[in-house]
């Protein structure tokens, strides 16, 4: 029986060091290791990423994915304000043309 993969996703650790902080779950030392990860379609290299993963060395929790997530909704809000502001110039605008 073959098995074949079509999507695959590779992941290399070129680096790891102590972290500053505690872990806000257990207050274990934290770890920041630089990853790598090749992502390929059919065998063919699509991208690699390099990504810095910070991770609890008691409880082996990432600690990541609150900061995306706070950056996410940073970004979000930003759009938000952005879009309001473009929406009322262009009411001004549009005032400005009917009077």
């Amino acid at each position: 029986m073959r098995f074949l993969v079509v999507c695959d996703k590779q992941e290399t650790v070129f680096g790891k060091r102590q972290a500053s902080g505690a872990c806000p779950y257990c207050g274990g030392i934290v770890q920041a290791m630089d990853v790598e990860s090749r992502y390929s379609f059919c065998g063919l290299p699509l991208w690699f990423i390099p990504r810095r993963k910070y991770i609890c060395t008691v409880c082996a929790r990432r600690l990541e994915f609150v900061y995306i997530c706070m950056a996410y909704i940073f970004i979000l809000l930003l759009l938000v304000l952005l879009f309001q502001k473009q929406m009322i110039l262009i009411d001004e605008f549009v005032w400005a043309i009917t009077s």
